[in-house]
């Protein structure tokens, strides 16, 4: 799946060199941000360009990703009511480059009782320290009282973070870490020096029970927001040519 998402980005860079206005269906941002930031996300299509082969890379990837009887297509289907309403909401690659800073700790979608966002980041390489992985602080996507002192914000966010406990993940290839979108979270510097390119895939379902302001717009081309439910996503990548009908999303 690394290969295709290169080659994608490639193909991309090279569009919206002749078209920017590509810039921000495939990448969220206009072509200068794109070429001059070191962190950016990579909207994909669900199908490959074509390449000549019957199940391009990315739709066999995604089969056996999030296909049925798949361990994280079942997880999401239990986490977001039922893979008959589970929206497909990210699918994308995150980028970043060596010399990146790290993120500030954040949370990706606010705090509501049912939580709205799950989302799997997994690794399309061996993620080394030098790389950055991504820092979770357990129990805090929910109103603890760690975290309600973190949403106060200044020196009492600051004596919460002194004496959090939060967890590193490193992944290797094909790994995955699962989480509500709700929990505090920071990507990690990938350093100039010993650090190199990361890719990961992420990709989010959303839970329609929950029904106040997500904060988090899709991260999917605009052809395909809103457009699949897990079952019908799971339905489309059990048919002959996946996905071969709908376009690379981006118009």
């Amino acid at each position: 799946l690394r290969e295709a998402v290169m080659t994608e980005l490639e193909l991309m860079r090279e569009d919206i060199r002749q078209d920017p206005s590509l810039s921000v269906p495939y990448f969220y941002v206009p072509a200068e941000i794109h070429f001059s930031s070191s962190r950016g996300y990579i909207l994909l299509p669900f199908r490959d360009r074509d390449d000549g082969s019957k199940t391009p890379k990315t739709v066999s990837a995604t089969q056996k990703l999030l296909g049925r009887g798949s361990a994280l297509g079942d997880l999401f289907g239990q986490l977001c009511g039922g893979p008959d309403v589970a929206e497909l909401y990210d699918f994308c690659s995150l980028r970043t480059e060596a010399g990146t800073n790290r993120q500030l700790i954040h949370c990706d979608t606010p705090y509501q009782d049912t939580p709205g966002l799950f989302c799997a980041f997994v690794a399309l390489q061996d993620v080394e320290v030098p790389m950055g992985g991504t820092l979770f602080f357990p129990g805090t996507q929910v109103q603890t009282d760690e975290r309600l002192q973190f949403d106060v914000g200044g020196s009492s966010a600051e004596d919460m973070l002194a004496n959090s406990s939060p967890r590193c993940v490193h992944m290797k290839a094909g790994d995955a870490a699962v989480f509500d979108m709700r929990i505090l979270h920071a990507g990690l510097p990938n350093l100039a020096e010993g650090g190199s390119q990361r890719i990961l895939l992420a990709v989010t379902f959303r839970n329609p029970a929950a029904t106040e302001d997500l904060g988090h717009r899709p991260n999917l081309r605009p052809g395909y927001i809103g457009r699949y439910t897990l079952d019908t996503f799971q339905d489309e990548l059990e048919t002959e040519s996946p996905f071969a009908h709908v376009g690379n999303g981006a118009m």
